[in-house]
């Protein structure tokens, strides 16, 4: 008994240990950022106590760590050999610009497509879009927060950001983001959003086709999306009545579908997706984009009772690219912005709630995408075995916690050429 019992903890030590090497050699790939060659000192150069770069990769350590604020990053350093004050965290927060992290950003997603990480599962790459708030406050923290009223005596600011995130493969990171001006709504912040989104990844291949909800509808939108050259698909729902009447009249009561999902289980309950489509709208009220309209009829079967719920939407890519079930597979990859990465960042990361710095709250979102991003490509890419894909996000986190201990922080590089010892976890 005692035999087996130590063979199993060898077994299980040796796993783990292999474990840790993959998570490693991915963190050394994929998170070992040069920040030098994006990112300036803000500081004055009088009375410069701590060098720059190793401040900037404390911060990225306790991001990836995803510490709840700058406490718990303060501790965290202490643990890797070397306390950095909170205090000096947040002054340096409040100094950064978001430019360079976003450029950052940036260049990991196109490194993660040229490496083929980011291969699509359909015909196209589909990028989904949606809004998103990142902090929300008593105060008004930066030239970004909305004021929004409660009721007559108090009031709150929100800080909303538009993201994007590609969907269309098992590898759903996020692309890009931008902040919400405060006396803008998102509909309106959506061309200057395009147009950054073109601009960065435009030739790349990964931008095809966009994705987004009824609330970025609209004929202007959806004409500036198809003047660069790219395919959309938009929920469609009021304020576009006449779109919204016209196509139930020609779809609502249709009873054969183009195509039909097998009934899937889940969470005790039985589910399939019906699509109903037509090509009698195109060019239809002055929309000369528009080629198809769908009709998605999901039903729900549970206790042997049946509920519909019926969603259109429109689309100007031609029918020859959206073959059978292709639709549904589109609708469907588009909730990956919401089930992937805003759930995972407000659970495993708690964006709506740590923001470490309200007035930094742009900065710091940007490196909690990052984080993201780089957890996401090892959880897809690296750790694809059946068991490793049954871990929780908070499990991946604390092992690259674990591989992050044994490292040091440094002015050059946040990782120390150090081999693995051993389980930093206990079997």
């Amino acid at each position: 008994m005692e035999w087996t019992l130590q063979e199993s903890r060898k077994e299980a030590n040796a796993t783990m240990h292999r474990i840790k090497s993959a998570v490693k050699n991915h963190i050394l790939r994929t998170a070992n950022l040069r920040w030098s060659k994006k990112i300036r000192d803000p500081r004055r150069r009088r009375g410069r106590r701590w060098n720059f770069f190793a401040l900037v990769n404390a911060l990225w350590a306790g991001m990836l760590s995803a510490m709840r604020n700058l406490r718990g990053v303060e501790q965290l350093t202490e643990r890797m050999g070397r306390r950095v004050p909170d205090t000096t965290l947040w002054e340096l927060l409040s100094r950064l610009s978001p430019g360079p992290f976003r450029h950052l950003l940036v260049d990991e997603v196109r490194k993660a497509y040229r490496a083929k990480e980011l291969e699509p599962s359909l015909p196209f790459s589909v990028v989904a879009v949606d809004g998103k708030a990142i902090w929300t406050g008593k105060y008004k923290a930066n030239r970004y927060c909305q004021r929004q009223s409660q009721d007559d005596t108090h009031d709150c600011y929100t800080m909303r950001v538009v993201r994007a995130s590609f969907v269309g493969g098992p590898c759903k990171i996020v692309i890009d983001q931008m902040p919400v001006k405060s006396k803008k709504a998102e509909m309106s912040s959506f061309p200057v959003f395009l147009k950054r989104l073109v601009k960065a990844y435009g030739r790349s291949g990964l931008l095809d086709v966009l994705t987004l909800d009824a609330g970025y509808i609209s004929k202007d939108n959806a004409r500036r999306i198809d003047e660069a050259q790219l395919g959309y698909v938009m929920a469609l729902k009021n304020p576009q009545r006449e779109l919204v009447e016209e196509a139930e009249r020609l779809l609502r009561f249709r009873r054969t579908p183009d195509a039909v999902t097998p009934w899937e289980h889940y969470r005790g309950k039985r589910m399939r997706r019906l699509l109903f489509r037509t090509t009698e709208m195109a060019g239809y009220n002055s929309w000369t984009h528009l080629r198809e309209v769908w009709r998605i009829r999901q039903e729900t079967e549970k206790d042997g009772e049946l509920e519909v719920e019926n969603r259109y939407f429109v689309t100007n890519l031609v029918p020859g690219r959206t073959q059978g079930s292709i639709p549904l597979e589109v609708v469907r990859a588009h909730w990956g912005i919401e089930n992937n990465a805003f759930w995972t960042l407000d659970t495993a990361w708690n964006e709506d709630a740590a923001p470490w710095s309200a007035k930094s709250a742009e900065v710091v979102s940007l490196m909690r995408v990052m984080a993201f991003n780089v957890v996401m490509r090892l959880r897809t890419r690296r750790l694809r075995s059946r068991a490793n894909r049954m871990r929780s996000w908070r499990n991946l986190i604390a092992l690259i916690s674990d591989v992050l201990l044994e490292c040091r922080i440094t002015a050059k590089s946040l990782f120390a050429k150090v081999e693995y010892q051993g389980p930093l976890l206990e079997i």
